[in-house]
This record gives C-alpha cells, structure tokens and sequence, in this order.
C-alpha cells in the first residue's frame, strides 16, 4: 500500500505504528499507544491512520470522492507486502487526526454539507485535506462557506448578518482565516477581512485571543497592508461616504491638527440652527476628548504624571 510519508522515515514508521504484532498493538514511537477512533466501521475495507488514531473506512467511499486515493487504490500491491488489520490495509497519512477526522466525517455524514454552521476547524480540514488529496466536494464546500462571510459585491455585503452563519464564532477566527486564505491561495476573501482586521488597530499589531488563550496574529507584510489600506479608506471615505459631512472641515485629506480646532473656526454652511447648537457641544466636548487622550494616542501616561516626570 502506498505510503505518504517522505522515504526516510517509511521504514522506522511501518515497524513502530503497523499492528502486525502484538507489541505494536499496543504503542508506537515513544511509547505512545495507537487508537482507534470513533470512525472504526465494522465493514471497512481498509484502515487510515493519522498520528497514533486509526481511522476503519471504506476504500470505496474514499476513491469515490478523491482522484488521490482512486489512483492509489488501482495500483496493484504485492501479497503481504504491507501491514493489515483484520485483513484491511493500513494507509498512513502525514496529516493531524482532527483533519482527518473532519474530512472523514463530511463524507460520511450530511450535516457537513447541508448548511448547518460548522465549526472552524472543519471548514479549515475540508480546503486543506480536500485541495491536497482531491476531495473536491468538500473543498469546494469550504470555499462556499468562507466566500459567504466575506463576500465580493457590494450587495452581498448589505445582507451579511453581523453574525458568522456558516461558522462557528470563536476567539481569534477573523486572523485564522485570514491565515488560512494566505495559505491556501482563497484571495477573493482577502479584501473584506483586511478590511474587518483595519476595526481595531491595535489588534493588528497584538493579535487576537484565542478560546484556548492562545494568539491569532497576522504576518508582518499583512499587518503593513492593513495599516497602509486603514490610512487609504481614512482617506477616500471623506471623498466618498462621509462627503457630505466633512466636505468643509476635511479637505482634501484628514488633517490631525484639526481635532483640536476652535468652534469658531469651523464652517457651518448646509447646518441648521438647531443642528449648529448640537454640532458645537459635541465639538467642543470632543475637544476636550482628544486633549485628555493626547499623550495616551502617543504612548505616554496621563497629562497629571506625565508633568510629574518633568526633570
């Protein structure tokens, strides 16, 4: 039987994961024992094993959906060359057991194409496992669901529910799929979750927590393209979306200095009286806002101890 794993470790893996024996039943490298999963199917034909779990399955439903394990099955193999269990080949795979349990799993149950919310990490089993051995099916499965969260028009956008619908929500996803996108080449995804990470800044550059307390972080070379496109949409939005309200007070580009500018410099044409009163209060409380936070914006501490530092 065909074996994934490079040249160089196939021989030292047969002898310490094959179950040929009894002592093999019982570990393999370092002593770490070898497990059947809850994929063990009584009428499997032939055995997956991933890491130290086993996986019984049928040779049929693999070849059905992947072109890979179709050709691997149709290559003749010797009488006895390779190890068995109960008389079903074992096929040893260089991926994680979860992978392979989630891609096992969608063939054999529906729920992982029936639109029911998934969780990440099956969406992520299915591209990877389903671009590398040809599952076609399921890749194209997690291609829908990552292009129904970031969509590529405009009106798809107005009907995204401020929810994920197609996954499930946990610490951290927004930077994982972005990752993901990367690796697996998905760039059509790429501009609307660059623009979901631009949100929150400091974010961009600290990560995002996982549920497992673990960090989710972008690359260098994305975190400089988020920043630069944050300082572009900063720009245009005032040429385009927010026109209206900073055609006066924010031409031809957003200016810092203006954050402390005196009401009375401030042009009010196209306001009403009423809406002038409430523009001026809530300019001059957001004058206050930007002074109080000055030296926070640039890393230092609060005006009353940062005076106190002065030598």
């Amino acid at each position: 039987m065909p074996n994934h794993d490079s040249p160089s470790t196939t021989s030292k893996r047969r002898r310490t994961l094959s179950l040929e024996d009894d002592d093999s039943q019982m570990s393999g490298e370092a002593g770490r024992p070898v497990i059947r999963s809850n994929i063990w199917l009584d009428d499997g034909s032939v055995v997956i094993q991933a890491g130290y779990t086993q996986f019984r399955v049928h040779r049929t439903m693999l070849s059905r959906h992947s072109s890979v394990f179709l050709d691997m099955f149709s290559v003749p193999q010797p009488n006895n060359s390779e190890p068995s269990i109960e008389g079903c080949p074992i096929v040893h795979l260089s991926d994680s057991a979860e992978d392979v349990t989630h891609v096992l799993s969608a063939l054999y149950d529906q729920n992982y194409t029936s639109r029911e919310v998934l969780p990440f990490a099956a969406v992520c089993a299915m591209l990877r496992l389903g671009s590398k051995y040809d599952f076609s099916l399921l890749r194209n499965e997690a291609l829908f669901r990552l292009r129904a969260e970031f969509p590529s028009t405009l009106q798809e956008w107005e009907h995204l529910p401020s929810e994920y619908t197609h996954m499930q929500n946990q610490g951290g996803i927004l930077f994982d799929i972005v990752n993901l996108a990367l690796e697996q080449g998905i760039v059509s995804i790429l501009p609307v979750a660059y623009y979901l990470c631009i949100q929150d800044i400091e974010d961009i550059f600290n990560g995002q927590k996982r549920d497992d307390g673990s960090i989710a972080t972008l690359p260098p070379a994305v975190q400089r393209v988020c920043i630069l496109g944050r300082e572009k949409i900063l720009v245009e939005q005032a040429d385009a979306t927010l026109a209206w309200l900073v055609l006066w007070v924010w031409k031809p580009t957003p200016e810092p200095c203006r954050s402390l500018e005196k009401w009375a410099q401030i042009m009010k044409r196209g306001l009403c009286s009423a809406c002038v009163d409430e523009a001026e209060r809530i300019h001059e409380a957001g004058r206050q806002k930007m002074w109080d936070l000055m030296p926070l914006n640039f890393g230092f501490v609060g005006w009353d101890e940062l005076k106190k530092l002065d030598r």
